[in-house]
């Protein structure tokens, strides 16, 4: 999965992860479209099984079942910092 993200976006989640005392930003499917899945953000703390990425000192993670789904079972996600709004 590649996601691109702004700084200032990054700078927000930092800051609301920091004030919620959570330890990582989790994505979730959220529904389904005609281009595939819809994803969100939600505010967590890692779980065993987790597949994580550190990013300029945000730990975003995913759920392993959809980690591995089309992927194999050591599959890691890809965040890109981006500085366009």
């Amino acid at each position: 999965m590649k996601i691109s993200m702004s700084s200032q976006v990054l700078e927000e989640l930092k800051a609301s992860l920091s004030k919620s005392g959570k330890t990582a930003a989790r994505f979730v499917v959220n529904g389904f479209g005609c281009r595939g899945p819809l994803f969100d953000i939600e505010l967590s703390d890692q779980k065993d099984d987790d597949v994580t990425a550190d990013v300029q000192g945000i730990k975003f993670i995913v759920e392993n079942d959809l980690a591995v789904a089309g992927t194999s079972a050591a599959a890691k996600f890809n965040i890109n910092n981006t500085k366009t709004l």
